[in-house]
């Protein structure tokens, strides 16, 4: 039993532990940038950026003419003229 309890603690202290970033300019070795992160941070960062990227990607594609490039999706035209074929047709 205190092998499975070790685990989630073990799993938590990983995911919480903090980490630093540093950017330095190479020359002078001067800091120009100091994050502190955590492996949770970097994790929900990624995700979240991920799920960004997929709906702006996706709202780009629904909502512009960019839709017509994939295929088996008709112009907006084509549909146009077969709709109006279709109602000349049935009178």
């Amino acid at each position: 039993m205190s092998k499975k309890k070790k685990n989630p603690t073990r799993l938590k202290r990983k995911l919480l532990d903090k980490y630093r970033l540093v950017v330095l300019n190479e020359e002078t070795f001067e800091e120009r940038i100091s994050i502190k992160l955590t492996r949770l941070n970097v994790f929900v960062l990624a995700s979240l950026s991920t799920i960004i990227l997929i709906a702006l990607t996706t709202i780009l594609i629904a909502f512009t003419p960019l839709r017509e490039y994939i295929p088996g999706y008709s112009s907006t035209a084509l549909k146009k003229k077969a709709t109006e074929l279709s109602y000349k047709t049935d009178s």
